[in-house]
């Protein structure tokens, strides 16, 4: 069942990134659990374009087995996401603060990619997204509303 939440969110993020063609060279910022981060990994690239990494950060990920091709999907574009702890992606996303996101631990997956000038996550536009394996709570909603977030980003999904 918790796989299943896992995947749908994941699958969720991937379709909102590239709806259709126009967004070709799209490119989302992400963090949150680092638990699951090959599954989104694995995910992200096979429907998107493959992370590259950057010098001293992960290298990239070999493609899943069950895979077909990188960007299986034909749209381009990129999804990048740092694995750094549940508490943490819910902060990020609330606060679209890159500094929050921090550092991901040692044996993290590929979070940055030199051919889009991303070498770092302080090079990350933004956060779009996180992955959490807590629910949101209604407490964080109300931070969420609090931050005035629902007028700048819309209302959380």
């Amino acid at each position: 069942m918790r796989k299943s939440i896992l995947c749908a969110s994941a699958a969720l993020i991937c379709t909102g990134l590239t709806t259709n063609a126009a967004q070709a060279q799209s490119y989302a910022f992400g963090a949150g659990a680092s638990l699951s981060q090959l599954l989104y990994r694995h995910l992200m690239d096979c429907k998107y374009n493959q992370a590259q990494g950057s010098l001293g950060t992960p290298p990239k990920t070999p493609k899943a087995p069950h895979c077909p091709a990188f960007n299986s999907s034909g749209y381009g574009g990129l999804v990048l996401y740092a694995p750094t702890s549940t508490g943490n992606g819910k902060l990020v996303l609330r606060t679209n603060r890159v500094a929050d996101i921090g550092v991901p631990a040692s044996g993290a997956v590929t979070y940055a990619d030199s051919t889009i000038a991303v070498n770092k996550i302080s090079d990350y536009d933004g956060v779009q997204f996180a992955f959490s394996d807590d629910v949101l709570t209604p407490a964080d909603i109300a931070a969420w509303n609090a931050a005035g977030n629902p007028a700048r980003f819309g209302n959380v999904i």
